[in-house]
């Protein structure tokens, strides 16, 4: 299984991505593969290729984890391209903290993948949405000066659980199953 630990958007996310993504659109007709708006997502860590069965026995670990208590609350910002030099592949929607700390969060998501074993390379984390990749990168000429100038408002989010996402490819582009979750609060037991 392809694996990764995402934060999934509210909805008031996904409308202000979508909207952006469509003036984009208009601005670039071509050469962008627009990412879904059910796939959008905020990843946490790409975790990468896991055998089925351990995969399946870090899903039963990540539903028994509980986040960091002190709350994360984050918002949209602007957009840009990653990398940040040379020719454009990702065109993103960056993202900030308001309070809490991303490098926590990321800590405990690292925490649960090396009691399981699993050891993902540190990254510097930088925090965005995917839009759309880039179809033919340094054919889009402007597309970097022009979506360094937007700023995008939005909602905030108050991170309440990470996802532990499969993504499985179809014809029609990637498709994300969620394998459990780790909340911020201790499930209830009945």
């Amino acid at each position: 299984m392809r694996l990764f630990a995402a934060i999934t958007l509210p909805d008031d996310w996904q409308a202000t991505l979508c909207s952006l993504q469509g003036m984009l659109q208009r601005r670039f007709p071509a050469g962008i593969r627009w990412v879904r708006p059910e796939s959008l997502h905020l990843t946490v860590k790409f975790i990468g290729e896991i055998e089925d069965e351990r995969a399946l026995r870090l899903a039963d670990s990540w539903r028994r984890t509980v986040i960091p208590p002190d709350p994360l609350v984050l918002e949209l910002t602007s957009c840009g391209c990653f990398p940040d030099a040379g020719p454009e592949r990702i065109l993103w929607a960056g993202v900030q903290e308001r309070h809490g700390s991303w490098l926590e969060l990321v800590r405990c998501v690292d925490m649960v993948l090396e009691r399981n074993g699993i050891t993902v390379l540190p990254t510097e984390p930088v925090m965005h949405v995917t839009l759309g990749r880039i179809k033919a990168p340094g054919q889009l000429r402007a597309l970097r000066s022009e979506v360094s100038s937007i700023s995008v408002a939005s909602g905030l989010l108050t991170v309440e659980s990470v996802g532990l996402f499969c993504s499985r490819t179809s014809p029609q582009g990637s498709r994300y199953e969620c394998l459990g979750a780790m909340c911020r609060r201790p499930k209830a037991t009945a």
